[in-house]
């Protein structure tokens, strides 16, 4: 098995599988064998907040509202792995989805660390249990995220019903048109929560045999897995780390129109080429063609500005993405309700003719376009430099 795939930020169906086998043994192992450190089952969100409604029915309101701050504590460990990937994306670094998994292991430490000196009895013990249900959040929603919810760790309540019904559509038999999927499925979700249950007798196994030691051996296990992105970062060739820094200074611009098919794509050709560095731009439509009109293709090219491989897209695909400028080139998009684009510091709109509609000659359409192509360089040079 190959580490390096396991955590990198390359991804694919077997690495996510694999990672997702080893993640839900270590969550087997730490919700069984913090049980026996504990008291409490850390993995089973279902369990603690049907506990807590029990506590708060028969007034004991300290016990709900501690049992609640677990399931707060899980719910920022999922947010932190979401904060921390999202980041690390951003500055396109090896060690995106290891770095939540670093952070388990240094928690897991430190974890042992201070139950073996503490030895933690009564309302102390609290705090422990709300450090795992952290940790059991930031794990499940890493490989939440790498597998686009197609593995979880924690949730077997949700993977044992997922079973369920896989193994009925297999029973249709030749009803069943995705018979190799649903054989796919249930071998996937059998075999993850198998390992929960395997890790889970290791994990009480370690801590009646060494106690708190055994998350220190987990904790170990993590930074193996994460150590191969984590070094491949640290390696990089200087003229890749080189690059890497200048895309971050670059400005992103998204260019809107309806059919993203001749003004917006002339546009982010434009801007990419002119740009030189400075600035990438992205376009999309609130009503996509669906093709890129070739006249736009072979004005780009008479104008000696390489059009790469465009495609007519929707708009939705960058819903609630970052970009410094956002740029509207038709007035039926200027006028429409626009995707929130977080983060786009400045919005412009440069109200370009729609050369799609020129008719007449051959001459007299290339002509149209060539001078929908003007109007847009001239507002980029005028606008952006």
């Amino acid at each position: 098995m190959e580490f390096a795939s396991l955590t990198g930020k390359r991804r694919n169906a077997r690495s996510n599988f694999r990672l997702g086998l080893i993640l839900a043994m270590i969550a087997g192992a730490i919700n069984a064998g913090g049980f026996f450190l504990i008291m409490q089952y850390t993995s089973h969100m279902t369990g603690i907040i049907s506990l807590a409604a029990d506590s708060a029915a028969i007034g004991e309101y300290r016990m709900a509202g501690a049992l609640l701050a677990y399931i707060v504590c899980f719910i920022i460990g999922a947010a932190s792995t979401a904060v921390s990937t999202l980041n690390a994306k951003r500055y396109h670094l090896h060690s995106q989805f290891a770095l939540p998994l670093v952070f388990e292991a240094l928690i897991l430490i430190v974890f042992s660390v201070l139950w073996y000196i503490l030895t933690p009895q009564g309302d102390a013990v609290s705090f422990f249990i709300a450090a795992l249900c952290f940790v059991m959040g930031l794990q499940n929603a890493l490989i939440t995220k790498v597998s686009s919810a197609i593995i979880r760790t924690t949730h077997i309540t949700g993977m044992t019903t997922d079973l369920g019904i896989e193994i009925g559509r297999l029973l249709m038999g030749k009803n069943n048109p995705d018979a190799g999927a649903t054989k796919n499925n249930i071998t996937r979700h059998s075999t993850i929560i198998l390992a929960f249950f395997v890790g889970g007798v290791l994990g009480a196994l370690g801590v009646n045999a060494v106690g708190v030691a055994t998350f220190i051996a987990i904790a170990l296990i993590l930074l193996v897995l994460c150590y191969p992105p984590a070094h491949a970062g640290l390696h990089l060739p200087r003229q890749h780390i080189k690059t890497k820094r200048s895309s971050l200074l670059m400005k992103t611009v998204l260019v809107l129109c309806t059919g993203n098919s001749c003004r917006s794509i002339m546009a982010e050709a434009l801007i990419n080429h002119l740009g030189k560095g400075a600035y990438k731009a992205v376009s999309a439509g609130s009503k996509p063609a669906g093709f890129v009109h070739p006249k736009s293709i072979e004005t780009l090219k008479r104008h000696g500005i390489k059009a790469g491989s465009p495609r007519s897209k929707s708009w939705d695909e960058f819903e609630g993405q970052n970009f410094d400028l956002v740029i509207t080139v038709c007035d039926a998009a200027a006028s429409e309700a626009c995707p929130v684009f977080f983060g786009a510091h400045k919005k412009l709109h440069w109200s370009t003719p729609d050369p799609a509609g020129a008719t007449g000659s051959e001459a007299e359409i290339d002509a149209a376009f060539d001078e929908a192509f003007r109007l847009l360089k001239e507002r980029f040079e005028r606008a952006l430099f």
